[in-house]
């Protein structure tokens, strides 16, 4: 996971010096519902806080059982799973939700992009590690759907 102000074009400080601070500055239309799901904790905490920061509203679940319980408590727009997961994978999360509304975006974050089997049925692949302002743009250009 990598924090930057490298595409950012103003830097907050005035001197034109783009900062990693800068990375927080940046305003997206639509604040998201959005479900993350991760068997790592740090992950977690860190995708939660960087998307709360860009005022969105984040849910998180430890794994894809967990996720597809809090998926079906709340209306969610957006699902941003892990694809290799212990007891249920992301892809399988992702089929689940999707048999109910194919249409429900999920974005997929791994370390193995090799590993998606389908790719084209999710909104969008993410390989780890990525930079945070492709994971933000992926949410915003999320449709609306359920």
């Amino acid at each position: 996971m990598f924090l930057s102000g490298d595409s950012l074009p103003l830097s907050s400080d005035g001197t034109g010096r783009r900062t990693a601070s800068d990375a927080w500055c940046v305003e997206y239309p639509r604040p998201r519902r959005i479900l993350l799901v991760d068997d790592s904790p740090l992950l977690l905490e860190l995708l939660e806080r960087e998307l709360q920061a860009a005022g969105h509203q984040v849910g998180t679940a430890s794994d894809g059982d967990e996720g597809l319980e809090k998926f079906g408590a709340r209306h969610w727009d957006v699902v941003v799973t892990d694809l290799q997961m212990p007891r249920m994978t992301g892809e399988e999360l992702a089929l689940a939700i999707q048999r109910e509304n194919p249409a429900f975006p999920v974005i997929i974050i791994t370390g193995a992009p090799d590993g998606v089997r389908n790719p084209e049925r999710f909104h969008g692949v993410l390989s780890k590690p990525f930079w945070s302002e492709a994971l933000l743009a992926l949410i915003d250009g999320a449709p609306s759907v359920r």
